[in-house]
């Protein structure tokens, strides 16, 4: 398709803009997705068995739920969540974008 593209006159911007990047958008959601489980999974094993001396948002909701801090605990654990969520509706806005051809 890409040689088609070139023999059409299309530039290597145009090529990648209406054929290259429309083709990996669904692609680059599912490694999104399997990056994300991977991320809950070292939280899971960072909370267990990680280092103590290292601070991620993970463990400080970890440590305030152990401290009695359960408002605390519950900010960290809304604000991980609004993170997820506006990360995952720029990726799902920014495909539909490409794959309608508006972004350019």
């Amino acid at each position: 398709m890409i040689d088609a593209a070139r023999d059409l006159g299309a530039g290597s911007w145009s090529r990648f803009r209406k054929v290259i990047a429309p083709l990996s958008v669904s692609a680059m959601q599912a490694a999104l997705v399997i990056i994300f489980i991977g991320a809950l999974a070292d939280f899971s094993f960072q909370t267990v068995v990680g280092p103590t001396n290292v601070q991620s948002l993970a463990q400080l909701m970890v440590f305030f739920k152990g401290r009695g801090g359960w408002h605390a605990a519950a900010v960290v654990g809304v604000a991980l969540m609004v993170l997820a969520l506006i990360g995952s509706t720029v990726l799902a806005l920014a495909a539909r974008l490409i794959m309608k051809g508006r972004l350019k």
